[in-house]
């Protein structure tokens, strides 16, 4: 499914921003450009996702009640 949403953002963005550009070597640049910001993102997404550990706040609260209590 993810692909399927990064296909048409990308295709998207390329048939409505492609006729603007002058010649042909930034219309091949642009989806490339995207799709690398794309994985970048992903990238990103995944470091901070293991590095930092999903805790509800009920969670944190009740770490904190036993620290003080």
């Amino acid at each position: 499914m993810l692909s399927v949403v990064m296909y048409a953002i990308i295709t998207n963005v390329s048939f409505t921003m492609g006729y603007f550009l002058p010649d042909t070597v930034p219309v091949w640049y642009l989806p490339k450009a995207l799709l690398v910001d794309f994985l970048v993102s992903y990238a990103l997404a995944l470091g901070v996702n293991v590095l930092f550990f999903p805790v509800s706040s009920r969670t944190v609260f009740m770490v904190f009640q036993s620290i003080f209590s």
